[in-house]
């Protein structure tokens, strides 16, 4: 049962700020996703650039696809960083393990190089938004993060240093699975609504036949 002293509404108040500073963390890793995605949707597709899509289509065309890619990705994030912490936790006794363990091991850290790319710079992005919202003396001089998981002396389990920066960004995806996926769900709800509004000749011309109407295979995906 709960406690209903002191230490026990201490205890309370301050699990019920962790769980809303958790949101506020998953909203940023949101944010800094949806800016990488941004950039790389314009860049990508702008006339400008190195696309032929005109400048007005920025606005709801090319971000429909950061939208849509922001919530791909955010529904991931959570299951990528386990990948990572599994990874790591094998490397550190990699010596031992059986010849098929290493054969996987090695397979797994190939396939998981395309991602990290994807997600490196969104994940520099994150640390500075996450830093700058839980900044301040309110939250503590030493570590402003809500978890404290990291701090600048050390990590627990004999990790220091930048290993255990990482390693704590790196747990806080995966405790942060349930709001990354609800955000994830948010981008991808924002990109259907979008993506029924310039289902239009005007945005989507060459999904249209000369009699105006869809061809079959985007009326089957519709």
């Amino acid at each position: 049962c709960e406690k209903s002293d002191l230490i026990g509404e201490v205890y309370h108040r301050l699990m019920e700020r962790a769980e809303i500073d958790r949101w506020y963390d998953g909203f940023a890793l949101g944010i800094a996703v949806f800016c990488f995605t941004s950039f790389y949707a314009i860049t990508r597709y702008s006339k400008d650039v190195n696309g032929s899509e005109p400048n007005d289509q920025i606005v709801m065309y090319l971000l429909d696809k950061a939208f849509a890619w922001t919530g791909l990705w955010m529904m991931v994030v959570s299951p990528y960083a386990g990948n990572m912490l599994a990874l790591g936790a094998l490397y550190e006794k990699f010596g031992s393990l059986p010849f098929m363990d290493k054969c996987v091991t090695l397979m797994s850290t190939i396939l998981m190089i395309i991602p990290c790319i994807f997600i490196s710079i969104s994940w520099a992005l994150w640390i500075f938004f996450r830093n700058y919202f839980f900044r301040g003396a309110g939250r503590g001089k030493v570590n402003p993060l809500y978890q404290a998981q990291y701090s600048p002396e050390g990590f627990t389990n004999n990790i220091e240093g930048g290993q255990a920066f990482c390693h704590s960004m790196l747990v806080d995806m995966v405790t942060l699975k349930g709001e990354t996926g609800n955000v994830g769900f948010f981008y991808a709800l924002v990109h259907s609504f979008l993506g029924f509004i310039i289902c239009d000749v005007s945005y989507k011309g060459y999904w249209f036949l000369p009699s105006g109407r869809l061809g079959w295979r985007f009326e089957l995906s519709m």
